[in-house]
């Protein structure tokens, strides 16, 4: 019995001594690098650039002629219809320019019928009062240089031309100068009717008017003054008022006043609003009776413009009429074969040129008249286009960018932009090391800067040319992406992910592991274990990288250990900078990253 007690006794003290021998702890082996495994996989290679964004369907509309902006219809962020009305400038002084350019052509073109008889008649250049052509340019109708008086007639031969500017002419330029007063004398009354209504538009206005009692109501009040029309005076009346059929007192009562259901007040619209409405009346009067006016100058104007032309027409008439008669003359007298019929006849011819005709007229004097008149009319073609433009509308559908019209401004160097659903554009700076992975048709991901990108495009174009130089120059890239819910607005920058190189099961380390020594060859460090303490230097040939691993195609075989860090280095600056400098570091180098 004790012989079977000491047997289990000494076995539970082998069964000990073997537990407390296993479970030991031993001391660990350091690691003196922080290695990798080469393994296979999958590359995507990538680069991400950011550019700015163009939208290939915006549109920047303005007018083709300053003038005083009259309207803004629209406002920034706003959705508008291809057509719609965006603006409007004051169309008067443009009518006021077409009057003026239509004149001018009259002019020139008189100017031409007249050299052209002349040189027909013979070889002599009329002027017969006419005004040059450039007249028409000083405001008010003052013909610089004080205008053109032709040569008078020595003798007042007959059929002679009366000298002097023609009184139609001086009408013309008279009522243009008065259309252009009233232009201005209308744009000062009406562009403060003009802005008050702009600022109107956007007060918004009950959506129910207001029901009246049917019946008159009785009320203990003091009695009040009927009158015809409502007032807006708050004063009481003091004398009551005379009896009338309307204001006859009930029997029931005796004062009586006859009330309406309140009218509820507009939601928008203060009474100061009112006041300054009904001040405005006479502002609106003398804008209406200066807008008359301007209609009433522009008929005058455009009536002696007629006239002028018609004068001149005659004009040029008489003067070859004259010609004629002077040519049928010298006929006559060469068919009498009288030297001295002859003589007279020329002179008589002589005295009709000399009346009627000045300079000779030559090709190129004609060529001039040509000239001025195609300048006339590009003048009275761009008036009208002008005029026609007054108002502008959006080219294309889409929303409102950007807006720099404002009311009662000058349209001068202003302009509306209209960004239309499409796609967009961005512009990036592909570096030379990838430029030749670059290449038109190269997939892309677009999107906002720091974010998922939501957009999918395409390379478009590379440029042949750096955009930069220096060491590291960079290649302009163009990508184009569609863009249908106007997420990267005009203006903005994108940032892009270029898919450049995919690979499948393929050998790969981390790019940290692996000094590059030209673009396609490296070296890394091979360890035998995860506990060597030394690594050999090993060349590799590289491939393509992404996703923070590079392709390894020779070298290196599955499996391997490169290193990627030396454990037993101090970390440069660190705390351990200065304990390490008695301790025994790695005879191999250590990669750089």
């Amino acid at each position: 019995m004790r012989r079977r007690r000491y047997l289990i006794i000494g076995t539970s003290l082998a069964v000990v001594l073997v537990l407390l021998v296993a479970l030991w702890p031993r001391p660990q082996r350091a690691l003196s690098y922080v290695t990798a495994p080469v393994s296979r996989g999958d590359l995507h290679q990538q680069l991400t650039l950011v550019g700015p964004v163009e939208r290939s369907g915006a549109s920047t509309v303005e007018f083709s002629a300053a003038g005083m902006v009259t309207a803004v219809n629209v406002q920034v962020g706003d959705t508008v219809s291809a057509g719609q009305a965006l603006a409007s400038i004051d169309p008067a002084d443009l009518r006021l320019a077409l009057l003026q350019a239509r004149a001018r052509l009259t002019q020139t073109q008189a100017q031409l019928d007249s050299d052209l008889a002349a040189q027909k008649a013979g070889s002599a250049r009329t002027q017969a009062g006419l005004p040059s052509a450039g007249g028409m340019g000083a405001p008010g109708g003052a013909v610089p240089g004080g205008g053109t008086t032709p040569p008078s007639t020595p003798g007042g031969g007959k059929g002679s031309l009366p000298t002097g500017t023609p009184t139609y002419v001086t009408a013309m330029n008279d009522s243009l100068a008065a259309l252009q007063v009233a232009v201005k004398d209308q744009q000062k009354k009406c562009t403060p009717v003009f802005e008050a209504l702009q600022r109107l538009k956007n007060i918004p206005l009950p959506t129910a008017l207001p029901t009246p009692s049917a019946r008159p109501t009785s009320t203990a009040t003091a009695p009040v003054s009927p009158s015809a029309s409502p007032s807006t005076t708050e004063s009481a009346p003091t004398t009551p008022p005379s009896p009338t059929d309307s204001t006859t007192a009930s029997p029931s009562s005796s004062t009586t006043a006859t009330s309406a259901t309140p009218t509820p007040s507009l939601p928008a619209i203060t009474r100061a609003d009112l006041d300054k409405l009904a001040g405005m009346a006479d502002q609106v009067t003398a804008c209406s009776d200066a807008l008359g006016a301007l209609a009433t100058a522009e008929g005058n104007a455009g009536a002696a413009i007629a006239t002028a032309a018609q004068g001149l027409s005659q004009q040029t008439q008489q003067a070859m009429a004259a010609v004629a008669a002077a040519q049928a003359n010298l006929e006559v007298a060469a068919r009498q074969a009288s030297e001295q019929a002859m003589k007279a006849a020329q002179a008589e011819m002589a005295k009709q040129m000399a009346a009627n005709f000045g300079a000779t007229v030559t090709d190129a004097t004609i060529a001039s008249d040509r000239a001025a008149v195609l300048q006339a009319q590009q003048g009275v073609d761009r008036a009208e286009t002008d005029l026609s433009q007054a108002t502008i509308t959006s080219p294309i559908s889409g929303v409102v960018g950007a807006l720099s019209l404002t009311v009662g401004e000058s349209s001068a160097g202003k302009s509306a932009t209209i960004v239309g659903p499409g796609a967009v554009s961005i512009t990036v700076n592909v570096p030379l090391a990838d430029r030749p992975l670059v290449a038109a048709g190269v997939a892309a991901q677009v999107g906002h800067l720091a974010t998922r990108p939501s957009l999918t495009g395409t390379v478009a174009s590379i440029g042949v040319l750096p955009a930069t130089t220096g060491s590291q120059p960079a290649y302009p890239t163009r990508l184009n992406a569609d863009d249908p819910g106007q997420t990267l607005p005009q203006g903005s920058y994108a940032q892009v992910s270029l898919d450049l190189a995919r690979a499948t099961d393929v050998l790969t380390v981390p790019m940290s592991a692996v000094t590059k020594t030209s673009e396609n060859a490296g070296t890394v460090q091979v360890a035998g274990d995860a506990y060597a303490t030394t690594a050999d230097t090993v060349t590799v040939a590289t491939g393509r990288q992404g996703d923070g691993r590079i392709e390894i195609t020779s070298g290196l075989r599955e499996g391997q250990l490169v290193v990627l860090a030396d454990r037993r280095l101090p970390v440069p600056g660190g705390l351990g900078a200065d304990m390490g400098r008695g301790s025994s570091a790695s005879p191999t180098p250590t990669p750089s990253r």
